[in-house]
């Protein structure tokens, strides 16, 4: 068996050709039991159906991990014969197999990371935060009492990657005592990618994921939205959005929208948000998860409508640029997750003794050659908090720390 390793995208994945080499061996190794009469011989012939294809046959051995009896190893032979036809229906075949394999609980997880972006690669923090705010991680399934949900989500994660769905990156500094995360980051394969969004319109899951490379922006969702009810709408610009005079059905795209991920990835060049008319904010009235990735925003400040979504519950604005948070952002007391990560200079409002149920903290940086004699008392409040990263003493004064429950704390400083 040949194996070689790869980067990419800061995330480690490991292709194996198994052509020529038994292949019962190469699955015997993935489930860590012994082989009894007869499963050698299915290993083979499963294989042999794959089309000695390696992503095929990771997935079958995702499949088959919890597949203990010769019995089972046989249905899942069987089902491998009625699904696979050619090469990429091959393929297809096995991850919808490995998908109908699923516990019920990692399904929708699984679904909604069709909103990303072709080959990209997420943060698993945020990642994790994204299936909180949609209600989606549970202590009903597995983990214990004392777990947090974002200790239940990296379950989640751990048992899609074990099933080889999902690729992972694992943090090498991983310690359990320290309570730093175990995986770094994640992202799926290109092909698991396109049947992720094949099986979400089966589902009527009403995951989208769209690029903006010029023209109206509006026409995108529209028409979209014509052949599916969107919930989870992600649009990825590459080029800067062209101004439209007025903007209709605005309503029709947003009121069933749940969760909206806009991401510029014009790696040069941070701009503009679309203004208030092409893109109101105010009528997203289900959204419970708001990202913006490197925007700025008209007069350096927060969009209008944003305060008044009342079922928020994670808000992110990477790398965007704002002077400050409004002292209104109490409004959002459901908020979970604020997120302002590699944003610069932002000023945090001391309201957090009003956002009760505020669980993950990430503030900005700070250049203070130009900033100034800010300062935010982040005592009050914030002793619930799970995660708090960038804490910057300069500017953030917090005294008690022993008031957190340290035990779940993620504290970075």
């Amino acid at each position: 068996m040949k194996e070689r390793d790869r980067n990419d995208g800061g995330v480690q994945i490991q292709l194996v050709d198994v052509r020529g080499s038994s292949a019962a061996s190469y699955i015997d190794a993935r489930l860590n039991f012994a082989l009894e009469e007869g499963f050698e011989e299915i290993g083979k012939e499963m294989v042999q159906k794959c089309g000695y294809l390696p992503l095929a046959i990771c997935l079958l051995g995702g499949v088959l991990r919890e597949k203990k009896s010769i019995v089972e190893w046989e249905s899942v032979n069987e089902h491998i014969k009625a699904a696979i036809y050619g090469v990429e229906e091959r393929i297809d075949g096995v991850l919808n197999l490995s998908y109908e394999s699923l516990p019920y609980y990692l399904k929708p997880c699984f679904l909604y990371m069709g909103i990303l972006n072709e080959d990209e690669t997420i943060g698993a923090l945020e990642l994790y935060t994204m299936w909180i705010a949609q209600g989606m991680i549970s202590y009903e399934n597995i983990g214990d009492k004392e777990d947090t949900l974002i200790d239940i989500a990296e379950l989640y994660l751990s048992e899609l990657a074990s099933r080889s769905i999902v690729q992972v990156g694992i943090n090498l500094d991983y310690d359990v005592a320290s309570r730093n995360l175990k995986y770094n980051a994640c992202k799926l394969h290109d092909v698991v990618r396109e049947l992720c969004l094949k099986l979400g319109k089966r589902e009527d899951f009403g995951a989208l994921s769209l690029k903006y490379e010029g023209g109206k922006l509006s026409t995108l969702p529209r028409e979209a939205s014509s052949h599916m009810k969107i919930q989870h709408l992600a649009i990825h610009f590459r080029s800067e959005v062209e101004h439209e005079p007025a903007v209709a059905c605005g309503e029709d795209t947003s009121k069933h929208i749940r969760s909206l991920r806009l991401t510029n990835l014009i790696k040069s060049n941070v701009f503009l948000f679309p203004p208030q008319s092409m893109v109101d904010l105010q009528k997203f009235k289900l959204l419970r998860d708001l990202v913006f990735v490197r925007f700025k925003f008209a007069g350096r400040k927060l969009p209008r409508g944003i305060t008044n979504l009342v079922h928020l519950r994670n808000l992110r604005l990477e790398e965007c640029e704002l002077d400050k948070l409004p002292s209104s952002i109490r409004n959002l007391v459901y908020l979970d997750t604020l997120d302002l990560r590699l944003s610069k200079d932002v000023e945090v409002p001391n309201v957090f003794k009003e956002m009760l149920r505020l669980k993950h903290l990430i503030l900005p940086f700070y250049d203070f050659e130009n900033f100034g004699n800010y300062r935010v008392r982040l005592d009050e409040g914030v002793n619930e908090l799970e995660t708090l990263l960038w804490l910057d003493s300069r500017c953030h004064e917090l005294e008690c720390l022993y008031c957190f429950h340290s035990s779940k704390l993620r504290l970075n400083k």
